[in-house]
C-alpha cells in the first residue's frame, strides 16, 4: 500500500508535467525559466498528490507533512523527467515534419 502511495505523484509528474513542459515554448530549451517552471509545477503536482493520499492532513504534525510534501515533489519530478527523456521527446520528434 505504501508502494502505491508514492507512485501516485510520480505518476502525476509524468502525466500531468511532461506534456505541459514538452508543449509549451519553454519545452524546447534548457533555460533557468524553463527549471523555474519545472519546479513550480512539480511542487503544485507534489502537494496535490500529497493532499490526494492524506498526507497533508491538519492531524498529522507540520514537520511530517514538509517532508512528504518534499518526498513528493521530488517524485514529480522524477516523474516528469523520466516521461521527456523515454515518452515524449520520441513522440514529438516523431510528429514533428523532416525538413529537407
Amino acid at each position: 500500500m505504501e508502494a502505491i502511495r508514492e507512485l501516485i505523484p510520480f505518476v502525476l509528474g509524468a502525466l500531468v508535467i511532461a506534456p505541459i513542459l514538452g508543449l509549451s515554448p519553454l519545452g524546447k530549451t534548457k533555460t533557468m525559466a524553463h527549471m523555474l517552471l519545472l519546479l513550480i509545477l512539480s511542487a503544485v503536482v507534489g502537494f496535490l498528490g500529497s493532499t490526494l493520499v492524506g498526507e497533508q492532513q491538519p492531524v498529522i504534525d507540520l514537520p511530517e507533512r514538509v517532508v512528504a510534501l518534499v518526498i513528493d515533489t521530488s517524485l514529480a519530478f522524477t516523474g516528469a523527467q523520466v516521461a521527456d527523456a523515454f515518452v515524449w521527446k520520441r513522440l514529438l520528434a516523431a510528429l514533428r515534419p523532416v525538413q529537407t
